[in-house]
């Protein structure tokens, strides 16, 4: 069989997504096994979650509008796709905008969002998110572009880049300031990355009108992603409310969801919505996602069981005896697995039906919230996490319904039933 055959576009997104992932544990490993003061490490992260945290719903929201609004476009008379230099300036402006609101308001934002006075590092984050941010398309705009052996160098060349630039300042004793401008020198170098696919494959014509239409297409995914990711928030708010701080840590080590099932599921997810939106390979897609479907369930649920049985011995292994409780949630946000690699969100983004998946959304957030205040007072934090598993198989059934009421879509067509 030939290596193009083999390197499909979610093979390659689920490769990226595991690399990256594999990266950034090995980058925490090697902190710890370095020396590294808790506090130090602590900085790194809070460096990593701030630019996650004010950036992520518009990210999500443009991500999974733009895989599904590509069929919509056309090439103009050059041959090249205008599409992705205005996403590429979309994502461009709202990170200028983000940034400026940051240089504001910065003390209010590191109070909110980190507990603390400032913003750490403040010039190196700067520079750091307006490089990273826009470049997340790069990935995406391969998957358009059918390009999936570029997504899997991508990945390597950029990942492996990242861990020594910034792992190498720390074993040369530099201090974590140069690792932090190690992390300035690989966005740089995924921004020229991002600037260099827009040269090759896109014509310079913008289009006040198209960016119009494309926000007012994305604004309910752009919610819809504020709004799911604002419920670890307010777990935490419910949690801190009832309980001292010693519980609060358990259930923050405890609701955390197996990652491999997450990125996996995701990124099979967004390589498909491209499919669901043609209506040349529509057709075929539901096959396609259930066959994926069903390769994920293979290998993830015998894992999920394997770690209900071994999780009450490897938390004490891997915090402290302290934690074990941890397991407990832990193991009731396993049960996530079986909704995680169940696909009906995918099918609506390609068919564009964002308000319905908007509409979801709110469904699940009313009945996560309105759950936790019924269970939290009688089963404790494990409440809390029945409530998310609850809620999300709330969201999840209400879409499955939404498919087969207005889209004539039977769940069997697109849901594996047999093993």
């Amino acid at each position: 069989m030939k290596l193009t055959g083999l390197i499909t576009n979610i093979r390659a997104l689920q490769f990226f997504q595991l690399f990256r992932f594999v990266v950034l544990f090995a980058v925490g490993i090697a902190f710890a096994q370095a020396g590294l003061s808790n506090e130090t490490i602590g900085v790194y992260e809070k460096f990593i979650f701030l630019s996650g945290a004010v950036s992520f719903f518009w990210v999500s929201g443009l991500t999974q509008s733009m895989l599904s609004y590509y069929s919509k476009t056309v090439p103009d008379k050059t041959g090249k796709n205008p599409f992705f230099f205005h996403i590429f300036i979309i994502g461009l402006t709202l990170t200028v905008l983000t940034s400026l609101l940051i240089l504001t308001a910065d003390k209010q934002i590191s109070s909110l969002f980190l507990s603390q006075k400032e913003v750490p590092y403040l010039t190196a984050f700067i520079i750091y998110f307006l490089l990273s941010t826009p470049s997340f398309v790069v990935e995406f705009f391969y998957i358009l572009l059918k390009k999936p052996k570029h997504i899997v160098a991508y990945g390597i060349i950029t990942f492996g880049v990242q861990f020594i630039v910034v792992i190498f300042p720390i074993i040369w004793g530099k201090g974590l300031e140069y690792s932090l401008w190690g992390l300035c020198i690989i966005s740089a170098i995924r921004f020229l990355w991002s600037l260099q696919i827009i040269f090759k494959y896109s014509s310079f014509r913008f289009s006040f009108n198209f960016c119009k239409k494309f926000l007012a297409f994305s604004y309910p995914l752009i919610l819809m992603a504020m709004i799911s990711g604002s419920l670890p928030y307010i777990d935490g708010v419910f949690v801190s409310h009832y309980f001292d701080d010693a519980t609060f840590a358990i259930f923050r080590y405890g609701a955390r969801e197996f990652p491999l099932t997450l990125l996996m599921a995701n990124a099979l997810s967004n390589a498909m919505i491209p499919e669901f939106s043609s209506d040349t390979t529509r057709s075929q897609a539901n096959a396609k996602i259930k066959s994926g479907s069903l390769q994920l369930m293979h290998i993830f649920f015998p894992t999920s069981i394997a770690l209900l049985f071994f999780s009450r011995e490897l938390y004490p292994i891997l915090f402290n005896p302290d934690f074990i409780q941890a397991s407990s949630i832990f193991n009731i946000l396993l049960l996530l697995v079986i909704s995680r690699l169940v696909f009906p969100q995918t099918l609506l983004l390609g068919y564009g039906r964002n308000k319905d998946l908007l509409t979801a959304t709110v469904i699940e957030f009313v009945f996560k919230v309105g759950l936790t205040f019924l269970l939290i007072t009688r089963y404790g934090v494990f409440g809390v996490a029945i409530s998310t598993v609850l809620a999300f198989y709330v969201e999840k059934l209400w879409l499955i319904i939404v498919l087969k009421k207005k889209l004539k879509l039977s769940p069997k067509s697109y849901i594996p039933v047999n093993w």
